[in-house]
């Protein structure tokens, strides 16, 4: 689901009544989503804890599982739906405001959030398809976006800020999506 490609409502009600189902949709799939959490941990992959290279005390992709929560935290706040607004104005002549405004900015607001855990997922998914070394078939779309992603991001298991790897795999997203 891509934030920005918002459908033609055609009235202000019916347009931030859709923008609040989008965000909704968009908080309820991040947080039901425990991919980046699920690949850190041992018991489920086989690899070490946090994808971590080197030491048990290594902290891998951890950092990501924090900033997907302060991610998930701003998606939740953005999916207040605007439509729970209501305001009687100009002395009483329009019973209803529409509230399309607020839904359009935090639409805007929530579509950072939304892909910097997708970013987050990426690289850790990346790491740890290549600490298994595992190679999707190429021929499908999963290959390819493989492929894209591995062309970009670094190979540097090792203890190190992941913010160029996840500013790289947010650049990504939109290609992945047309896969």
């Amino acid at each position: 689901m891509v934030l920005s490609q918002i459908p033609d409502a055609g009235t202000a009600a019916a347009g931030h009544v859709a923008l609040d189902g989008r965000r909704m949709s968009v908080a309820d799939v991040v947080a039901l989503a425990a991919r980046l959490s699920a690949l850190a941990d041992p018991g489920l992959t086989g690899l070490r804890p946090f994808l971590a290279d080197g030491p048990s005390a290594g902290s891998g992709v951890m950092i990501l599982e924090y900033a997907a929560g302060g991610a998930l935290a701003e998606l939740r706040t953005c999916a207040t739906p605007a439509t729970l607004g209501n305001a009687v104005l100009s002395r009483g002549v329009e019973e209803q405001a529409s509230f399309a405004s607020q839904a359009a900015r935090l639409t805007l607001r929530a579509a950072p959030a939304y892909r910097q855990v997708l970013a987050g997922e990426l690289v850790t998914a990346l790491r740890a398809l290549r600490q298994h070394a595992l190679l999707p078939d190429a021929d499908r779309p999963v290959g390819q976006a493989y492929a894209a992603a591995a062309e970009v991001l670094s190979m540097d298991m090792a203890d190190r800020p992941l913010t160029g790897d996840v500013a790289a795999a947010a650049a990504l997203l939109d290609a992945l999506g047309a896969l």
